[in-house]
């Protein structure tokens, strides 16, 4: 094929950098030194080359739904087939500066999972959450859209690390914090390190910082600051929930997170009642039987939900 050397600036640098993507991926002979000459003519004829095999690089993470730790040797590297194609098309058909791919990592109901970002953050997802990956050259991006994570973020000063949720967002450099996206707004505990929080864009007003044990929450339209007992906010870590003089509709609405069959609560008088102590979260039939036998509850098991109920006397 013929290769487009005139092409300097703006999009066109970046669909002749694709090009020259695509050709490699078919092995070195396909392009000769014409793609060293180019590469060596500008700056920015590196710069857009770097930043197409980085959504390259994405694709395949997206087809092998996995972070990807493999090196990208230069002209070597392959996708698979069907991935390459669609790549070749997002990347000739847009240009890549405007494309921004965002990949997704979900858990299922009483799920966790494990995930290693590029930049070496490494997070747990908690159950059925979904969070999207969205990283720039001066800011690592990403939303959890819904459900709950720990995030362990890599220090780098020049590139924030962005959570967003909900209407907010928190911003880290290096830092250990949990996040949890809800109906009702966001929640921020922060483990170490340091946060701020905001609403809105990124950096369009003003922010709360936190220290390490505060939690800040949302309840509807007020924000409440305070400090938990950690082991609470984390221990669904260890496959448990911690419970301390909790409502028990509280406490079933937490249960049911983690299960496919909800637990119901048949009344307020029932649903008023506290409940301390340690749950597994594998084990919601447990936690339905001891809280029956506490208040001496009658239990329904049905195909659709598990209704606790008082007694009738006689």
């Amino acid at each position: 094929m013929s290769y487009i050397r005139e092409q300097t600036t703006g999009t066109s640098v970046n669909h002749q950098a694709a090009q020259w993507i695509i050709d490699s991926s078919e092995g070195a002979a396909a392009t000769g030194g014409a793609m060293d000459d180019w590469l060596a003519e500008d700056d920015a004829h590196i710069e857009a080359y770097a930043e197409g095999l980085l959504i390259w690089e994405q694709l395949g993470q997206i087809a092998q739904d996995s972070p990807s730790d493999r090196l990208i040797q230069h002209n070597r590297w392959r996708l698979p087939a069907g991935i390459a194609a669609m790549a070749a098309v997002v990347l000739l058909a847009f240009g890549f500066s405007s494309v921004f791919l965002m990949p997704t990592y979900k858990t299922g109901i009483g799920e966790q999972r494990t995930v290693r970002l590029d930049d070496g953050t490494r997070l747990v997802l908690n159950t059925n959450s979904v969070l999207k990956v969205d990283f720039e050259k001066g800011i690592r991006r990403v939303r959890l859209e819904r459900g709950e994570a720990l995030f362990n973020v890599a220090h780098d000063k020049q590139r924030p690390f962005v959570v967003e949720a909900n209407d907010g967002y928190v911003e880290a450099v290096g830092t250990l914090f949990v996040v949890r996206s809800e109906a009702r707004g966001m929640e921020v505990t922060l483990l170490s390190g340091l946060v701020d929080i905001g609403h809105g864009e990124f950096n369009s007003s003003a922010k709360i910082s936190l220290t390490p044990g505060d939690r800040w929450r949302e309840t509807g339209a007020a924000s409440v600051l305070d400090r938990p007992k950690i082991e609470t906010v984390t221990a669904w870590r260890n496959g448990e929930i911690i419970f301390d003089e909790t409502p028990l509709n509280v406490a079933v609405a937490e249960v049911n997170r983690y299960t496919k069959k909800p637990i119901v609560l048949s009344d307020n008088r029932t649903a008023q009642r506290k409940i301390s102590g340690v749950v597994r979260i594998a084990e919601p039939e447990i936690f339905v039987e001891t809280v029956a036998g506490v208040y001496d509850l009658r239990v329904n098991n049905s195909d659709k939900a598990v209704t606790l109920s008082n007694k009738v006397a006689p």
